[in-house]
């Protein structure tokens, strides 16, 4: 009894260790532009330098304003849906200059590896390169991670990916219009999310064998296929001799998707 007293104890004493190491959720918020004043009657408001509608982000820099849009707003050449949730910002609308600065602070642990995600798109009719340059900022000034991501022709892309490591309490994310061209062309940006880097492990099996009873005087072939929707078998090596024990036929699997095997007694 006191041996399991004892286990119970040091199990306990593990998972608060675990506990206090692992990073909080991060203080982010509004990554999908759901939160803040609005304007219920207009598809659409300009956010300009200074604005504080947008809640918990800050508007800055010397470029063009911000549109925070509501849906979709086609006669602004935005003709696709946001990434998540109702509402999506474009940049440097009306043709005007980029340079426009988007950024909010959030909460870190010193130490800890955090990722940002968010997705870039690209909306109008014109040519040239549009790019959003995303940063982290350490509350020292420290630069902690920078990604330029240039959208698709049309669109929205693939999810985009920053990760750094925190050496401040508090960090801040800062987004800046860094296109060259901004004539019947602009950005679109949705779907931020900043949270502590998870660590993504994954099985690999390179080799697998194929084992079998078998008996003496019996010859035996092992076979393969890929897809259960055909019939077509492939043999695997030269056939193989019993000798009335386990017998084991290995094959290597790297980089195959799946594989189906059975072992047919040969005449």
């Amino acid at each position: 009894m006191k041996n399991q007293r004892s286990i119970v104890h040091a199990v306990c004493l593990l998972l608060f260790l675990l506990s206090i190491r692992a990073a909080p959720a991060a203080s982010f918020t509004n990554g999908s532009f759901e939160l803040g004043e609005f304007p219920p009657a207009a598809g659409q408001a300009e956010l300009t330098n200074g604005d504080t509608r947008l809640a918990a982000w800050t508007i800055a820099g010397n470029g063009g304003p911000i549109a925070w849009i509501f849906g979709q707003s086609p006669g602004a050449g935005l003709d696709f849906d946001p990434v998540d949730g109702t509402h999506q910002l474009t940049f440097n609308g009306g043709n005007r200059n980029p340079g426009t600065t988007l950024s909010q602070s959030f909460d870190t642990v010193v130490g800890e590896d955090y990722e940002v995600t968010f997705y870039v798109g690209r909306l109008g009719s014109g040519t040239g390169t549009v790019r959003l340059t995303a940063s982290v900022m350490s509350s020292t000034g420290q630069q902690l991670g920078n990604l330029i991501a240039i959208p698709p022709s049309h669109g929205y892309g693939e999810r985009q990916q920053l990760v750094f490591r925190a050496t401040t309490a508090t960090c801040r994310l800062v987004f800046t219009d860094t296109s060259t061209a901004t004539i019947s062309v602009d950005l679109a940006l949705d779907n931020v999310a900043v949270s502590p880097l998870a660590l993504r492990a994954a099985i690999q099996v390179s080799v697998v064998d194929v084992c079998w009873e078998s008996l003496t005087n019996r010859t035996y072939q092992v076979q393969y296929r890929s897809d259960l929707t055909t019939n077509m078998w492939s043999d695997l090596g030269s056939p193989a001799p019993g000798d009335g024990g386990t017998v084991c036929i290995s094959d290597s699997v790297r980089g195959q998707l799946r594989r189906f095997y059975r072992v047919v007694k040969l005449p």
